[in-house]
């Protein structure tokens, strides 16, 4: 039987905590599901999902107190069960760009979840844009949009939406 654990971890960006990780994660003989890695500031920030049988999962969660406990790396873990999505939705990749609003992403999750969307992943970014020194504001989303909504429904207000807040806005299906 396959197990799985989340793992969130948060430590100084440097080669040696990745290295240390690596290998810690090498030994234990479980198998990378799912990887995010992404540096903010000084930091590192790793989300993992490791899946592998009850001794693996088991052997690698006493590594990851043994590091936590050695090195200054804040871990959490937690074991899960890994949902398959069924059938009756469609796969979509939203990418939003435009100029920044003060906490425009919530205001853009409030709609998915109105619109009963499943947010598989979500990343965002704000930066100056190069000429004009505007404010930018970036999102990319895949989600779940069930067969049961209409697109075209779920399209049409995303796109009034972004056309209040002068944003551009593309949906298309996930091959």
């Amino acid at each position: 039987m396959q197990n799985n654990l989340i793992v969130n971890a948060l430590a100084e960006n440097s080669n040696e905590n990745i290295q240390k990780f690596s290998k810690l994660v090498k030994s234990s003989k479980c198998e990378v599901s799912e990887c995010q890695l992404r540096v903010m500031g000084q930091f590192l920030s790793a989300i993992y999902l490791f899946s592998g049988p009850w001794e693996a999962i088991a052997k690698i969660e006493d590594n990851l107190n043994k590091l936590e406990n050695e090195e200054n790396i804040t871990i959490q873990k937690k074991r899960t069960d890994v949902e398959k999505i069924k059938n009756n939705y469609v796969v979509y990749a939203i990418d939003i760009i435009g100029p920044d609003e003060t906490n425009i992403i919530f205001d853009i999750i409030d709609l998915m979840l109105t619109n009963s969307l499943v947010i598989k992943s979500m990343s965002s970014n704000s930066y100056k844009h190069s000429e004009t020194t505007t404010n930018m504001f970036e999102l990319h989303t895949i989600v779940y949009i069930s067969l049961d909504s209409s697109i075209a429904g779920v399209r049409s207000e995303f796109t009034e939406f972004c056309d209040q807040f002068n944003l551009d806005i593309i949906m298309e299906p996930l091959k």
